[in-house]
């Protein structure tokens, strides 16, 4: 009844056992740190949670609460999308930024995460986020990156490394034509030869390194690569991947 959800002490009684009666508690009571704190520290122990985010009591909790720093930074390490529903100052915190991100690149394959796509765009256009998020939020959807962002040679070198689906291609055609950024992209994954400029198609140094990386780069080497008519060259790779010869049989 009404009147049961806004007794406190029965509340307080229930929150403990299970934290997710916290969206059946009356609203005057969703105002009170005390109430929302029990959800937080929560014992759920209802036997049927395979995964809980005890944090998941900060959603509910009254907008002013939402604006308490120490309430958030307790809910956040079990609930990774906690900083999706605290206020705009706080959503803007660069440190409370990175500790959602960090969390949510460790968390659980079914707990709720804390993304680019969900950030106050304030903090999708900050470079120190991006590359933060690049480090520990290995499966971001890279296409949430402002495209101004993708212009930045430390943000390209940043979502090459941690291996992002489509990244090198997404890149824009002035960094895919910097050395440093393609030899990187071609030493993760040699067949992103074929989204080189095309002057680097032609480079022995970026072609060796792709060819080395997979055998399939063959397939999008320059016509006037020198490294075409360099036997040893050639031998080295024939020794690392024989089936390289299937290719290069097939396209020269």
């Amino acid at each position: 009844s009404k009147e049961l959800r806004s007794d406190k002490e029965i509340v307080l009684m229930a929150l403990d056992r299970n934290y997710r009666c916290i969206q059946h508690v009356g609203e005057e009571l969703l105002g009170d740190r005390e109430v929302i704190l029990q959800g937080i520290n929560s014992r759920n122990d209802n036997g049927y949670d395979d995964y809980a985010e005890l944090g998941w009591a900060f959603s509910y909790a009254s907008k002013a609460l939402r604006a308490d720093r120490s309430l958030l930074e307790l809910a956040l390490p079990q609930y990774n999308a906690a900083l999706n529903h605290a206020s705009k100052d706080l959503q803007l915190d660069i440190d409370l930024n990175k500790q959602a991100i960090k969390q949510s690149g460790r968390a659980h394959k079914n707990a709720s995460t804390y993304s680019l796509e969900s950030m106050p765009k304030e903090i999708q256009n900050n470079k120190e986020i991006i590359l933060y998020v690049m480090e520990y939020h290995l499966d971001a959807d890279i296409t949430k990156i402002p495209d101004a962002m993708l212009n930045d040679q430390e943000i390209a070198l940043a979502i090459i490394k941690a291996g992002s689906y489509r990244g090198f291609e997404t890149l824009s055609s002035e960094l895919r034509a910097d050395f440093e950024v393609a030899k990187a992209a071609v030493q993760v994954d040699g067949k992103n030869l074929q989204h080189v400029s095309k002057t680097l198609k032609s480079d022995p140094e970026i072609v060796s390194t792709a060819l080395h990386s997979h055998f399939g780069a063959a397939e999008f080497v320059g016509r006037d690569c020198q490294i075409l008519s360099n036997k040893s060259e050639i031998m080295k790779i024939l020794q690392k991947n024989e089936i390289f010869v299937f290719f290069f049989v097939k396209f020269y």
